[in-house]
């Protein structure tokens, strides 16, 4: 491992010892890209998992037109279409490189036990596994599918990173999800606590306008974590296609 700027190799990157050293700079390997690569970001909200994401041509579908409004504001060069991400998902998967998609997750989140508590019932939203078993089988490019860690025993077994489970074609190593909420308050430094201030701080957004934007933050996959995922996926995507990088790693910036 390089010491002085303690920085992760490719080769690095895969070898669980130097994970979680600290304090631990991800090398974008994105620097290394000759061109951009095409990636989907699916049911991308505000754009929390992509703000660290370089050298890319980003398509975003979101069903909530005023979030996708929002997001375009963050991201004005990507791609924002206002619609129906699963089916967007089977009908253009093969046009992108990469894939991120995050389904709704509430109705597969731990909220479901105290919902019980008031008399509403919901079942699990099955498209979550319905686009995992889809990319599984059809899907020859890269991609990753994200959301909560569930009530029940996961049908498809997934990579948990902090309070995500991830579902992938490439390897995820781990990473130490440790959220540096600030609060003035003395509440606990956790998200389900966290308020809007600490939020936008946390995912360093600029402060907007829109309806439960406290739920829509607290939706945002870190930054950093956005990041390290990407930069596996680029690891995979490089040991595939070699001829999309320059061998020359001194181009990696931190």
């Amino acid at each position: 491992m390089n010491n002085k700027a303690n920085i992760l190799t490719t080769a690095e990157l895969f070898d669980n010892t130097f994970v979680n050293v600290e304090p631990l700079v991800i090398p974008n390997f994105a620097d290394l890209l000759k061109k951009k690569i095409k990636v989907l970001n699916n049911y991308g909200g505000v754009g929390g998992n992509r703000k660290r994401w370089q050298n890319v041509e980003v398509t975003m579908v979101e069903q909530n037109a005023e979030i996708a409004e929002q997001y375009q504001k963050f991201y004005p060069e990507d791609t924002v279409i206002v619609g129906d991400a699963h089916q967007y998902l089977l009908e253009h998967f093969a046009e992108f490189q990469i894939k991120w998609g995050s389904p709704p997750c509430p109705t597969h989140s731990k909220i479901n036990y105290s919902l019980k508590g008031q008399g509403i019932y919901r079942y699990p939203d099955m498209k979550l596994y319905e686009e995992i078993i889809f990319l599984q089988h059809f899907d020859t490019e890269l991609w990753v599918i994200e959301n909560v860690q569930p009530y029940y025993k996961p049908l498809v077994e997934g990579k948990k990173i902090g309070r995500h489970l991830f579902w992938s074609n490439f390897k995820i190593t781990d990473y130490d999800a440790k959220y540096k909420i600030e609060s003035d308050t003395g509440r606990k430094p956790i998200i389900r606590e966290a308020q809007i201030p600490e939020l936008l701080k946390l995912h360093g957004l600029e402060d907007f306008k829109i309806k439960n934007k406290r739920q829509v933050l607290r939706n945002c996959v870190f930054p950093e974590l956005g990041l390290h995922v990407f930069n596996c996926a680029l690891a995979e995507l490089r040991q595939r296609q070699p001829e999309l990088f320059y061998e020359d790693t001194s181009k990696i910036a931190v």
